[in-house]
Order: C-alpha cells, then structure tokens, then sequence
C-alpha cells in the first residue's frame, strides 16, 4: 500500500513542476507582445517622418514633383514621384497593427519640384492605440511636426 501511496504522489508532484514549467516558459511571450506592437508602431513613426523628408528632399534635387497618398481602406501610405511610375524612389508603408488613419477619403499631398513646398496643409490624423496623433504641416514651407 504504501508504494501505491508514492507513485500518486510522484505523479502529482510531476504534474504540479511541469505547470509550473508551462507558466514560466509562457510569461515571457505574454510580456512581450505588448513590447513588441510598441516598437513596431515606433518604427512605423520613424518611417513615415523619415519617408515624408525623404520625399519633400527628392523634389527639391531631383526638380521632380512628389506625391504622398493616404489610402485608409488598405492601410497604406504610399510615396510616389510623379513624372514617371518605374522609379526607385517609389514605395509604400504599411500601418502596424494599433495603427489607424482617421482622414475617411483618401488624401493626397504634393511636394512642389524646386522648391519642395507642400500644396495643403490638412494634417495627417491617426489613431495610435486609441490616442489621437497628427502629423501637422506648416503652409507652404512642408516643414511637419508630430503632436
């Protein structure tokens, strides 16, 4: 009887260590998904500061006239030069989960050749995990700030 007694015990206890196991080795994966969404929406910032210059310096050197188009219904930012379509320049970003674009149609700005001014100065406003964000212009200028 008393063997009986220890073999439940030792599989109770075996149970009891690996639940144990299964919530250590868990946690960390719980943890950081939220880090994770929060670089991804980082990048995503820096990305689209760094494509919004990037498109305004490329009229202004180029004499090119540049376009940026918010499209919210596929989740995407793209980034065009205007004169032509088989350009290296081209490209598109795509909004990280926690991302939203509030502007309902889509918008779409211009970075005059030359100069690089921008042709409106309607801001970009998103939903950054439910906090209101806008990416704002400066008339004429295309200088822009995040508030």
């Amino acid at each position: 009887m008393r063997l009986d007694r220890q073999k439940g015990f030792v599989f109770l206890e075996s149970l009891l260590v690996l639940g144990i196991a299964v919530v250590l080795f868990s946690l960390p994966m719980f943890l950081t998904k939220g880090t994770a969404n929060e670089m991804d929406i980082k990048l995503f910032k820096t990305s689209l500061t760094n494509s919004i210059t990037s498109a305004q310096n490329y009229a202004i050197l180029t004499d090119n006239r540049t376009k940026i188009e918010l499209l919210p219904k596929s989740r995407k930012i793209t980034f065009k030069v205007v004169a032509t379509t088989q350009q290296k320049y081209n490209h598109e970003l795509v909004l990280p989960e926690g991302v939203e674009i509030l502007n309902t149609r889509v918008f779409v700005y211009y970075f005059n050749s030359g100069n690089g001014n921008i042709n409106q100065f309607d801001p970009i406003i998103f939903s950054v995990n439910g906090k209101r964000q806008k990416v704002v212009f400066q008339l004429g200028s295309g200088k822009f700030e995040w508030q």
